[in-house]
């Protein structure tokens, strides 16, 4: 493991030097480069913070109005099973009676 590390190390100072000496930027334009470089890592930071932000409070809108929509429409689909069931019980009453009548029939009918 030792020589992983110090080999490792080694040619991170060699890919370093050769980077250096063959970029061809001089050292001024090299740090208005890394300047630039973090400036704008530090604009999409705060972007994605701020898009962040927007999305966590979307989100908490979104629970909220699912939550207070769910129980309305709950409540109101229970209304609306009463009021149908209230509505269709004596022809389900009287749907049965017939079914009754003509499944009596049906059988006191003798073959011939």
């Amino acid at each position: 493991m030792a020589k992983f590390s110090t080999g490792l190390t080694w040619g991170l100072i060699a890919g370093a030097t050769y980077g250096l000496l063959t970029v061809k930027r001089t050292g001024a334009q090299r740090i208005q480069s890394l300047t630039n470089y973090v400036a704008d890592v530090t604009i999409a930071t705060n972007d994605f913070q701020k898009s962040l932000g927007t999305f966590k409070t979307a989100l908490h809108n979104l629970a909220h109005e699912t939550q207070t929509t769910a129980v309305s429409a709950v409540d109101d689909i229970q209304k609306s099973m009463k009021t149908f069931n209230f509505q269709t019980e004596p022809r389900i009453k009287q749907i049965k009676a017939e079914v009754s009548d003509l499944t009596d029939v049906v059988q006191n009918v003798k073959p011939s």
